[in-house]
C-alpha cells in the first residue's frame, strides 16, 4: 500500500519529516549541549561539597531540621544517582549522539576526499596563492612531490581530461576525527558513571524487591531483603573490622539507611596500626589485612594504607578511616538525686537496662584522643587534646534520648581544672557542656559526693544547721523560732535550686519581691545556697578521706556552678569512665566499580580528542599545472594555492615557503 493511500505523508516534505528534522536540530545544537554541560557541572559541584551517601543523622546535624528534608527531596546527598542527574546524563548522550549523527558523515568522507577536482578560478581565490609559469612539467611533478614529503605532506597526482595535471598535498587530516573522539568521549564517560550509578538499587527498592534497613541490628539479624544480590554490578559500601575479626559483606548506604552487599571472599583484620602527631591529632594509620577466599590456593596477606588500596577480583579495598571496635569500659555512675554509685563493667555498643532507673544506656563511642580548639589569652586559637572520652545515649522508656559526651581526664579552662561532660537533645544542637570542677586526684569523686551529701536527708541537715548558726551568730535573743523558720526556709530554698537551678529562683524573686528589692534577695539567696555548699563540703572533707583541694574558694564557685548545671543536664545520674581497654577497628570501603574502566577510556578519548583538535592542523595545498602554447613552443602555467583551516600564520610561512622554493626550482628565478 503507498503512503498516499494510507492518508500519512512521509516524504521529505511532509510535517512529519519536518517534525523529526526539528527535533533532530534541538537535540543536536550547541546551545542545548552546552546548558546541559554547565547543569552537569554545578552539579557535580554539590556532589564535590555535600559528603555523599552519609546516614541522614549527619546530614540533620549539619543542615538543620529544615534545609535537610530540602536537599534530601533535591536528592543532594547522593547527587550522582539522583533521577533528575541521570536524566541530564542521558539528554547530553542523546544530544552528542545526534550531533556526532549527522556531522561524522561529512567529516569521514572529507578525510577520504582529496577535493582534485577543484578549478583554476576557484585556486585564485584562496589567501595563499602563487602563479608562474614553467618549462619541464616532469620535473616540475618530481620537485614538487619532493618538497611535500620532505614538510610531511601525502600527495596524489590526478590527470585532467583537458590535459592539465593537479597535484594535490594534504596532512593534518585526522584534524576531524578530534571532533568525533571528543565528543563521543562524553557519551563514553557517561555511560562508564551510568554503570557505576546506583541506579539500580534505586529501582530495585521503588518497586519493592529491596527494603532499605533503618535500624542498627547485627549481621546475622538483617532480614533478607535488605541484602543486595552477589552479582550486583557496581557499588561502593563501607564495613568496620575490628581488630583479630572479619567479614564478608559491606554496607552501603542508601537513602535515610542501608542495605547489605555480601561479597565473594572473607576479610580478616589481622592488625590496625595508628600513628598520632605530638597534639594527638592522627598522622597515620593501616591495617594489615588477610583474604580468605575459595579460588586462591592460599589466603592472600596485604598491608593497606590511604592511597594504597588492595586489589582482589575487582573489588578494591580502601583504608578510608578507623573507629571504635567495641572497646572494654569500666564506668561509674553516680545518682544525681540521692542513693550509692553503682560500678558497671560494659564496652562500646552495648545497650545497658538500668536496675534502679527506667532509663535505658547505650554505649555509641570511645575515642582515646579528642583534639579541640581552646581559646588563648592572646586571641589565639590552640588546637588541644582532651583526651579520652565517651559518647553514649540516656534512652527514656518513651523512645527519646539524649546523647553525652562525657571525658576522663580534667582540662585546664580559665586557669581551672574541669572535666567536661557535653550534653544535646537533638543531632542538630551543638552540645552544651557541664564543668565540674576536679578534685585533687583529678576526678570528678568529690563533686558526685558533695552532690550526694546535699541530696543525703543527715548530711544536708547538717550542713543546713551550720549555716543557720553562721546566719545568726548575732541573733540570739530571737530565740529557737528563727533558727527553725530560716532553716525551713533555706532547705526549701535548697530543693528549688538543686531541682530547678537558679533561674527558677530568680522568676519567684521577681514574682516576691518590689522592684527596688530584687536584687538584695537574689544576692541574699545566692549567699544561703553558697554557704550550704560550703558547710557540706567542710563536712565531706572532715569526715571522708578526700584529699582538699588547693584553691577551695575557686573550686566551691566552680562547684556551685556546676550545682546549677546539673538541674538542666537531663539525666537522672552521672556517668565516669573509670577506666578502659581500647579495641580499634578499621574503617574499610570496598568498591566495585567496571564503570571505571569506560571513564578512563572516555577521558583519554577525550584527551586525544582535544589534542588533535588544537595541535592537528588540517593543510591542504593545491599545483594545477597547465599546458600551454606560447610562439610555437610548450609551457605550462602553474597555480600553486594552500588552504588551512584555522588561516594561522604559521602556515602562510609555511606556503611561501614551499612555494617560493617550488618557483625558484621550475622557472621562476624570483
Amino acid at each position: 500500500m503507498s503512503s498516499s493511500a494510507t492518508g500519512v505523508a512521509r516524504g521529505p516534505g511532509s510535517p512529519l519529516w519536518r517534525d523529526a528534522r526539528l527535533m533532530m536540530r534541538f537535540f543536536g545544537s550547541m546551545n542545548l549541549a552546552i546548558t546541559l554541560l554547565v547543569v552537569i557541572a554545578i552539579a557535580s559541584v554539590i556532589g564535590t561539597i555535600i559528603l555523599q551517601n552519609e546516614p541522614y543523622t549527619a546530614y540533620i546535624e549539619k543542615f538543620g531540621p529544615f534545609w535537610h528534608p530540602v536537599f534530601a527531596t533535591l536528592g543532594l546527598y547522593d547527587v550522582y544517582s539522583a533521577g533528575w542527574f541521570l536524566a541530564l546524563m542521558a539528554f547530553l548522550v542523546l544530544s552528542v549522539l545526534v550531533c556526532v549523527t549527522r556531522n561524522a558523515p561529512a567529516m569521514l568522507k572529507e578525510l577520504r576526499q582529496w577535493r582534485s577536482e577543484v578549478t583554476e578560478r576557484s585556486l585564485e581565490g584562496y589567501r595563499q596563492t602563487r602563479l608562474w609559469h614553467s618549462q619541464d612539467a616532469d620535473a616540475l611533478r618530481d620537485t614538487t612531490k619532493r618538497l611535500m614529503a620532505l614538510r610531511h605532506y601525502r600527495t596524489r597526482e590526478h590527470q585532467r581530461d583537458d590535459g592539465a595535471i593537479m597535484i594535490v598535498a594534504r596532512k593534518g587530516t585526522w584534524n576531524r576525527l578530534g571532533y568525533l573522539f571528543a565528543h563521543l568521549s562524553i557519551v563514553v564517560i557517561c555511560l562508564g558513571g551510568l554503570l557505576d550509578s546506583r541506579l539500580g538499587l534505586k529501582l530495585a527498592s521503588w518497586v519493592g524487591d529491596l527494603r532499605i534497613e533503618t535500624r542498627n541490628l547485627p549481621v546475622s539479624q538483617v532480614p533478607p531483603e535488605s541484602f543486595v544480590p552477589l552479582w550486583n554490578p557496581s557499588f561502593r559500601g563501607n564495613v568496620n573490622i575490628p581488630e583479630g575479626q572479619s567479614a564478608d559483606v559491606a554496607f552501603l548506604a542508601l537513602a535515610d539507611g542501608y542495605v547489605v552487599q555480601p561479597l565473594p571472599f572473607q576479610i580478616e583484620v589481622e592488625d590496625f596500626h595508628t600513628e598520632h602527631n605530638v597534639n594527638g591529632t592522627p598522622k597515620s594509620f593501616r591495617s594489615d589485612l588477610v583474604i580468605h577466599d575459595e579460588t586462591l590456593a592460599e589466603p592472600l596477606r596485604q598491608r593497606i594504607s590511604v592511597n594504597s588500596p588492595l586489589i582482589h577480583r575487582g573489588y578494591a579495598i580502601y583504608q578510608s578511616d578507623f573507629s571504635d571496635g567495641g572497646s572494654a569500659l569500666s564506668l561509674t555512675l553516680w545518682p544525681l538525686q540521692g542513693g550509692e554509685a553503682v560500678e558497671i563493667e560494659t564496652e562500646v555498643f552495648a545497650e545497658l537496662a538500668l536496675e534502679d532507673y527506667p532509663q535505658r544506656l547505650e554505649m555509641d563511642d570511645f575515642r582515646l584522643f579528642n583534639i579541640n580548639p581552646v581559646l588563648q589569652d592572646d586571641g589565639e586559637t590552640e588546637q588541644k587534646n582532651f583526651g579520652p572520652s565517651i559518647t553514649f545515649r540516656v534512652r527514656a522508656p518513651t523512645g527519646e534520648a539524649v546523647e553525652y559526651i562525657n571525658y576522663l581526664a580534667p582540662v585546664v579552662i580559665d586557669d581551672f581544672a574541669s572535666i567536661l561532660s557535653g550534653m544535646r537533645r537533638s543531632l542538630a544542637d551543638e552540645h552544651a557542656y557541664l564543668y565540674i570542677p576536679a578534685d585533687a586526684q583529678g576526678s570528678t569523686t568529690l563533686f558526685m559526693r558533695l552532690v550526694a551529701a546535699l541530696r543525703a536527708p543527715v548530711t544536708r541537715d547538717a550542713a543546713l544547721a551550720q549555716t543557720v548558726n553562721t546566719l545568726t551568730a548575732n541573733r540570739d535573743e530571737q530565740g529557737q523560732a528563727l533558727r527553725d523558720s530560716l532553716s525551713q526556709s533555706i532547705s526549701a530554698l535548697l530543693a528549688q535550686f538543686l531541682d530547678q537551678g537558679l533561674d527558677d529562683i530568680s522568676v519567684r524573686v521577681q514574682e516576691i519581691a518590689a522592684d527596688g528589692e530584687q536584687g538584695a534577695m537574689l544576692d541574699a539567696y545566692l549567699r544561703m545556697l553558697q554557704l550550704v555548699v560550703a558547710s557540706a563540703y567542710g563536712q565531706l572533707i572532715d569526715e571522708s578521706p578526700h584529699k582538699a583541694v588547693e584553691d577551695e574558694a575557686m573550686w566551691l564557685e566552680k562547684a556551685f556552678l556546676a550545682l546549677n548545671g546539673v538541674a538542666e543536664y537531663g539525666s537522672p545520674f552521672y556517668v565516669q569512665l573509670r577506666g578502659f581497654t581500647h579495641i580499634q577497628a578499621t574503617g574499610l570501603q570496598i568498591a566495585k566499580a567496571p564503570g571505571t574502566y569506560l571513564v578512563y577510556l572516555g577521558s583519554f578519548l577525550l584527551c586525544l580528542g582535544v589534542f588533535m583538535m588544537f595541535y592537528v592542523h588540517q593543510r591542504r595545498l593545491w599545483v594545477l599545472v597547465t599546458p600551454q602554447e606560447h610562439e610555437g613552443q610548450m609551457s605550462y602555467r602553474v597555480r600553486c594555492a594552500g588552504s588551512d583551516v584555522r588561516r594561522s600564520k604559521a602556515f602562510e610561512q609555511e606556503f611561501q615557503a614551499i612555494a617560493g622554493a617550488l618557483a625558484r626550482a621550475t622557472g621562476d628565478p624570483k
